[in-house]
């Protein structure tokens, strides 16, 4: 039947644009983070006082596979070497006109020697339920501010910001 629209020719000519699909990406990347952080302190807890890392701040062979798998929730998960803490890096994407890209921090607990000496017990709460039009008013507010804070400056005429003595 010709002339008939379908779902799927409306989602090919309507494109979201990056402002739409990085917030998509924002929200899943910081909700699956939140997600994953309280499951990695309770998997690591027991570990504590443990030696769980190596001289090169890789796992110990006994712990492997504690750590979550490289996909999981919708994102891609890593764990950052670090010599002070037990960490780990959530990434993910979403395609707008462009790819948009976010990465999230996940910090478990405190390593001293390779060795797991506390849990972090305070809570992220990274945000997940920002909106387009949230992001898109900051930017205007931003913008103005900006061309305001340009105009005050141009009324220094030859005059520096400071004084520098």
């Amino acid at each position: 039947m010709r002339g008939l629209v379908t779902e799927r020719d409306t989602m090919q000519t309507k494109q979201r644009t990056n402002t739409e699909a990085m917030v998509d990406c924002v929200n899943r990347i910081n909700t699956a983070a939140n997600e994953i952080e309280l499951d990695l302190r309770e998997t690591f807890a027991p570990l504590v006082g443990k030696q769980v890392f190596r001289n090169d701040n890789t796992f110990m062979k006994k712990y492997e596979h504690l750590k979550p798998s490289v996909n999981t929730r919708n994102a891609q998960i890593w764990h950052h070497k670090s010599d002070y803490e037990l960490c780990f890096q959530v990434k993910g994407s979403e395609n707008g006109k462009h790819g948009n890209y976010h990465s999230t921090h996940i910090s478990i607990g405190k390593v001293v020697h390779g060795v797991l000496v506390e849990i972090h017990t305070d809570k992220s709460d990274r945000r997940t339920d920002w909106t387009v039009e949230e992001v898109e008013a900051a930017r205007i507010a931003i913008h103005e501010a900006e061309e305001e804070l340009n105009k005050a400056k141009r009324s220094l005429g030859p005059f520096e910001l400071h004084d520098y003595r």
